[in-house]
């Protein structure tokens, strides 16, 4: 096996997990298929099990019938999938996760909750997850400077999309700011290749 292959994403035993223990069984399968999906895929919706991240065992698998919020935020995964690159949606995901730590610790509730992995943990915030990255998905598609009133109005969309009362800017004014560094060095990248194809 080349060295390429042993990198690959398939072949890395924390990017695989068990597709829906259910529908394997309707198709007479009985042992676990380990698959490698987008992040965006964490719900099987035909029978309302959890199959995301972190899990990794079909005993990790959760029923969502009595979680209606994890089943939206998931249809809003998905739809936001389909909007973006799967790179936009998993990095506001992560941007989003690194919001919620942030806040958790800062404001000193149920901090550990933020910090511990685990499939129970992962359900409880995942819908709050889910909705920063789209509010963070919908501001990244529009320009703006790094000022003070734009980090208030996109804290004030975030805590209206997710029913909290966060007041620390930090995260957001930092995350703002890499945006605008990223658009700039895009910027004079296309401003480089220009030059570069007119001569």
């Amino acid at each position: 096996m080349s060295a390429v292959n042993e990198r690959s994403l398939a072949n890395q035993p924390s990017a695989r997990s068990p597709m829906c223990r259910l529908c394997m069984a309707r198709r007479g399968i009985t042992d676990p298929v380990l698959c490698v999906v987008p992040q965006h895929i964490t719900v099987c919706h035909r029978h309302r099990l959890w199959i995301g991240i972190p899990v990794r065992s079909l005993g990790d698998q959760r029923d969502l019938q009595n979680k209606p919020e994890v089943l939206a935020a998931a249809k809003r995964h998905a739809w936001l999938a389909r909007r973006h690159s799967d790179v936009e949606v998993e990095s506001a995901v992560r941007d989003a996760r690194h919001f919620h730590r942030y806040w958790a610790n800062a404001e000193k509730r149920a901090a550990i909750t933020a910090f511990i992995d685990g499939v129970d943990v992962q359900l409880a915030v995942y819908p709050e997850l889910v909705a920063i990255a789209a509010t963070l998905l919908s501001q990244s598609t529009q320009p703006a400077e790094c000022r003070r009133a734009e980090s208030i109005e996109l804290l004030r969309r975030i805590n209206a999309q997710t029913d909290q009362t966060h007041t620390d800017t930090t995260p957001i004014e930092q995350w703002l700011h890499r945006q605008r560094l990223a658009a700039l060095h895009v910027g004079r990248a296309a401003k480089r290749m220009a030059e570069w194809r007119s001569n």
